[in-house]
């Protein structure tokens, strides 16, 4: 099955909802042909997906995809373990992942529990407002806290007011015309992206400003992620550069910021609707078990993940099991929002049920918000662990009122999709 012609490339620009809903019933491999693009093999079957994500980084690679689809360098910079392959993002990924393990995790659930509060002290109870609005500033505020490790008032708010500015860029009608007219030519990324790059190295001058402060003040070893990264030594027991520890604390800073925002306005855009799983997740966030609480969590991130697919370059030829070939120059993707409705999987898939999850935990071929493999996003146990708390806060301190509206429709935010109206909730007084 192939889904090609400018009006599929429409509706995938235009009408995102109905075109990912498409792909769900397609079957188990599909090309993905979008006028000028190369044509991509995509793939939603645990067992191709498996395939994939488990091919050596010599086969299979993510920047050579990325470079057909987006203008990552000039989003993310040079040195982010997305920008490398092979070896050194092998050997980098190990130098900066001690501060997403789960002992790291738990030193930062203070934090996150009084920045939540705080936040919550100023919402307007009884009111209905945008829960994208309300929730994302508290994302923002616990990832500069959290894994920038600033707590200076003023250079919070300068953080924050740069932070605001790079996703301003990367959400912008104009990067989004520019990659809809990059994509129709093969990736030929020739347009001037300065705003972009401009506004990230604003943020990357700020990380080095707190670098620079905490070696003057002889305080660089702290228990935030540029604390842990700063005193990461490599093979040769050195430390790791500056830019490198600068533009991945940067690009974390901003994707657990967008990555959380957007999943809490689908997760109360949901659960308003089914006032038992409320009842559920208040009694969940009265006690020890987080078990109903995390179940939702992956239910949202089941029917609403980040980003729709993932993608890898062929570098070398790659078989399926079945022996089906593609030859170096393909793209392949895991096709994450079709594989995530499946109903053999998932049955009754476009229902939102996170009872599915009970007792279990997500398969790894089978549920990949986060991709998958050597290249599993480094933030995705800090995002579940943030959601995991966020909401936790919020139950404990107030009630979700019962919404009578249906789940607000998906609307397109650069690669992401977002409820319509931010996902609007009214919080009432415990």
């Amino acid at each position: 099955m192939r889904i090609s012609s400018i009006a599929y490339a429409a509706e995938y620009w235009l009408a995102p909802g109905r075109f990912f809903a498409r792909t769900t019933r397609l079957g188990d491999r599909f090309l993905l042909n979008l006028p000028g693009a190369v044509d991509a093999f995509c793939v939603t079957h645990p067992d191709d997906v498996r395939a994939v994500f488990s091919a050596s980084n010599s086969v299979l690679q993510l920047t050579p995809a990325m470079d057909r689809f987006a203008p990552h360098h000039a989003v993310f910079g040079e040195n982010t373990l997305i920008s490398m392959e092979g070896r050194e993002h092998t050997t980098n990924r190990r130098y900066v992942s001690p501060p997403f393990h789960g002992r790291a995790l738990k030193t930062y659930e203070q934090a996150m529990v009084r920045l939540t509060e705080e936040a919550l002290a100023t919402w307007p109870l009884g009111e209905e407002v945008s829960f994208r609005d309300r929730s994302g500033p508290i994302a923002l505020d616990i990832v500069a806290e959290v894994m920038f490790g600033v707590t200076d008032p003023e250079r919070s708010l300068r953080v924050r007011k740069a932070a605001i500015a790079w996703l301003d860029a990367i959400r912008s009608t104009r990067l989004a015309i520019q990659t809809a007219w990059a994509t129709g030519r093969g990736g030929k990324w020739t347009g001037n992206y300065d705003a972009i790059t401009n506004a990230r190295l604003a943020v990357e001058a700020l990380v080095q400003e707190e670098v620079d402060e905490r070696r003057r003040a002889g305080n660089d070893r702290r228990d935030d992620v540029l604390g842990i990264l700063l005193g990461v030594r490599d093979d040769h027991d050195d430390p790791l550069p500056d830019i490198l520890v600068r533009e991945q604390v940067a690009g974390l800073l901003i994707a657990g910021y967008e990555t959380t925002g957007q999943t809490l306005s689908w997760l109360g855009n949901e659960i308003t609707r089914m006032p038992e799983l409320l009842d559920r997740l208040t009694e969940s966030a009265q006690g020890d078990d987080p078990e109903w609480i995390d179940a939702t969590i992956y239910e949202v991130l089941r029917m609403h993940p980040p980003v729709m697919f993932n993608i890898r370059y062929v570098a070398e030829p790659f078989a399926f099991d079945d022996g089906v070939e593609l030859g170096p120059g393909r793209i392949v993707m895991p096709f994450t929002y079709a594989v995530h409705r499946r109903g053999d999987l998932y049955p009754e898939p476009d229902k939102f049920l996170p009872e599915r999850f009970l007792g279990t935990r997500p398969k790894t071929s089978e549920w990949i918000p986060f991709g998958g493999g050597t290249r599993h996003c480094l933030g995705g146990p800090f995002a579940l662990f943030e959601l995991r708390i966020i909401l936790r806060t919020i139950l404990r301190h107030a009630r979700f009122r019962v919404a009578t509206t249906p789940v607000e429709p998906p609307v397109r935010m650069n690669i992401s999709l977002v409820p319509k109206h931010g996902g609007r909730v009214v919080l009432d007084a415990a």
